[in-house]
């Protein structure tokens, strides 16, 4: 009687801890696609704003030469040539650094979720029987996962 005691609690109490292990581990998997994601968009990004340096260092010199040339409508030209690479840059970088603030959120949020993975695999046994064993620094289980009515 004992043995199916602990078998039946074994069966209510464990899907509950897989379920939540098996969403938290899909939302880890997820992250990493993410974080990938947005390193790839931050490179393509710093190449971009890179690549506009040059364009707009020529176009700067440029205007000067035809201001001192005396050259109105080409300087005019080469001046909203040169405000429009000024422009892309500045969007890129305003973007760029949007992006790499999300991306740290992503990293920081992943470490927890190791931390957590890890306290929970640990701590199964423990959780399923409402025993918390196993302290991992961080990792803040303070849960015991019970089934919903």
């Amino acid at each position: 009687l004992h043995l199916f005691g602990n078998m039946l609690y074994l069966w209510i109490f464990g899907d509950n801890v897989e379920d939540y292990l098996g969403k938290i581990k899909n939302v880890r998997t997820n992250s990493a696609r993410i974080i990938k994601e947005l390193g790839l968009q931050i490179d393509d990004l710093k190449i971009s704003f890179n690549s506009l340096g040059p364009d707009r260092k020529n176009l700067e010199q440029d205007f000067f030469a035809s201001l001192e040339g005396l050259a109105g409508e080409k300087a005019n030209f080469l001046l909203q040539s040169f405000v429009d690479v000024a422009q892309k840059q500045t969007a890129l970088k305003a973007r760029l650094s949007a992006l790499q603030q999300i991306l740290d959120f992503y990293e920081k949020a992943v470490k927890k979720l190791d931390i957590r993975i890890e306290a929970i695999e640990k701590n199964y046994e423990a959780l399923l029987r409402g025993i918390r064993v196993v302290d991992i620094p961080g990792a803040n289980l303070d849960i015991i996962i019970r089934q919903k009515p």
